[in-house]
């Protein structure tokens, strides 16, 4: 084992393939109408499938936690996402997720394509957003108005890169600032 994989090790202590544990790791319960991320009762609880892969992708660092985590990540879903597995996937196509040679990509792909809110619904978002000085006044947080701005602009299709999101939260910023 290298030094990098032993302090990853440190770092993650109880996502091994002997500890691993639902609430180390968060669950996924999609609901776009709650908070995207809201803690409860000791776990972290993401609604909106894109904080909830993006958050996959940045625990599964190495080979031997992204194996952990592909085999694992069903005991992550609750409501509507366990409902899939259990009842919309085939014994095929769950053994395809688990066993990705490629990280926690299938995965992710598939919560993504599954739990992504309509595009229209996130296009009209999308459009009345905008950020003025009256929100800075009123000390409404520019950081969660950016992150509506990426959720719905991936939603919609329309901002799927960084560039593309930075440019669309620029454009929904009022001219005046």
């Amino acid at each position: 084992m290298t030094s990098a994989q032993q302090a990853d090790r440190t770092a993650h202590p109880t996502l091994t393939s002997h500890g691993f544990r639902a609430r180390d790791l968060g669950m996924f319960d999609p609901n776009p109408n709650l908070e995207a991320v809201e803690s409860k009762e000791g776990y972290q609880i993401f609604h909106d499938v894109w904080s909830f892969t993006e958050h996959v992708k940045s625990k599964a660092v190495t080979p031997e936690l992204a194996k952990v985590i592909r085999k694992n990540l069903d005991a992550c879903l609750l409501g509507k996402a366990e409902r899939w597995h259990t009842s919309e996937t085939d014994a095929v196509y769950k053994s395809s997720l688990r066993n990705d040679p490629d990280s926690c990509t299938l995965w992710c792909k598939a919560l993504e394509s599954r739990f992504r809110e309509a595009p229209g619904i996130s296009l009209s978002r999308l459009e009345s957003l905008r950020y003025t000085i009256r929100d800075a006044r009123n000390r409404l947080d520019p950081e969660d108005f950016v992150s509506q701005i990426i959720m719905n602009g991936k939603n919609s299709g329309l901002a799927t890169t960084e560039a593309q999101q930075i440019l669309l939260a620029y454009e929904h910023f009022d001219a005046e600032f």
